[in-house]
């Protein structure tokens, strides 16, 4: 039998790689002779370059750039035939900061320009920018500053391209001339940039922000784009995709050569994934939870499609799943496994995910030998 990992990472529990790893041993156990194939997978979000050093010899350009909170960090993007493929997450991400520190109103992509910046000093002929993971939620106005813009309030004064500041603008300079670099920026993120479906109001609260907060930021986000609309640029609300990374994409939608894709089928083509399920007999996928959410476009999802477009039998391995028999039903899951049996239980998974991976072995034998019988 020939199987195939295609998992998800456990967000706020361990990586694609470390969970992999992790069910990859449990099978080794039970199938010591078994055919193992894994390929971590990414969204377009934390993770994405990891997924693809496994499988693609890249390049890695290291520099040192600011955190959300300006404070210096060293990290690095991956280039290959003059395409760099720049995480905003290594710079702008949630990852790096404190639960205490936490607050998309004081947060900046600021990191990210830098990034791209040190891209096109490069040469770099095109731009590839993973947009999940951030902590922040500044409209792009911390990217365009490090790439030369200046946002300036009432008083003329220059503002710092933080959240907060968003509803403060009054001017918005740009740089004499703006590179004509194409940018794709990937991710599975759908919502507009405002509004009750948009950066602020669905992701505002994961990022540190109260509720009044999130009104704030809400309505920054609507005046950026009212001053972009009045500059003759397009109304961003419109544009699917705009909410992503706190409104990332609305300064850089504005000004640059911007195009929208969806960081999943970037990954997957990256990652020759329909190729390795069609070699394999049985799919086996899962993340941290899965639930409704599932099946709105989520990574397990699409994995799942694939599998079923070839007649392959696939298994879910999920943190928990919710709703599981409709869930099972709709991605046409054969068999199901959560690591918690419990909400008790769900704050010491997440803690120690290989421990509750290692505690289905039982029950990953039973179904594996369920299988050999047909």
């Amino acid at each position: 039998m020939r199987m195939l990992l295609l998992f998800d990472s456990f967000k706020h529990s361990a990586s694609a790689v470390q969970i992999t790893a992790y069910v990859a041993e449990v099978l080794q156990q039970i199938i010591p002779t078994g055919k193992l194939a894994s390929i971590p997978l990414a969204d377009g979000g934390e993770g994405s370059l990891e997924a693809i050093e496994l499988t693609q010899n890249y390049e890695r350009i290291f520099a040192e750039v600011n955190d959300p909170l300006f404070r210096k960090v060293k990290t690095y993007y991956l280039t290959s035939q003059n395409v760099a493929y720049i995480e905003t997450a290594k710079a702008s991400g949630i990852q790096l900061l404190t639960k205490r520190e936490r607050n998309c109103m004081n947060t900046s992509t600021y990191g990210t320009g830098e990034l791209i910046k040190h891209a096109l000093n490069s040469g770099i002929e095109k731009i590839v920018l993973f947009a999940g993971g951030s902590a922040t939620n500044d409209a792009g106005i911390g990217a365009a500053t490090a790439l030369g813009f200046v946002f300036l309030d009432e008083n003329g004064a220059e503002l710092a391209p933080i959240g907060r500041n968003l509803s403060r603008i009054v001017e918005i300079i740009s740089p004499e001339k703006t590179p004509k670099i194409k940018i794709e920026i990937a991710t599975d993120v759908t919502n507009p940039l405002f509004g009750k479906t948009g950066a602020a109001y669905i992701y505002g609260k994961q990022k540190g922000a109260n509720e009044k907060e999130i009104a704030a930021l809400d309505r920054g986000l609507q005046h950026i784009n009212t001053l972009l609309v009045a500059k003759g640029f397009a109304n961003l609300q419109a544009i699917e995709g705009s909410g992503a990374a706190g409104g990332l994409p609305a300064m850089l939608l504005s000004y640059f050569n911007v195009e929208i894709i969806r960081g999943t089928d970037l990954i997957f083509s990256l990652l020759n994934i329909e190729e390795a399920i069609l070699k394999a007999d049985l799919i086996i996928t899962g993340e941290g939870k899965t639930d409704r959410q599932t099946l709105n476009g989520k990574l397990v999802q699409s994995v799942c499609k694939l599998a079923e477009k070839h007649h392959k039998t696939t298994w879910l391995i999920s943190g928990c799943i919710e709703n599981n028999e409709e869930i099972c039903n709709r991605l046409a899951i054969s068999k199901s496994f959560s690591l918690i049996d419990s909400e008790e239980q769900a704050k010491e998974s997440i803690e120690n995910p290989e421990k509750f991976i290692l505690g289905l072995s039982e029950k990953l034998k039973m179904a594996l030998d369920d299988l050999d019988k047909f």
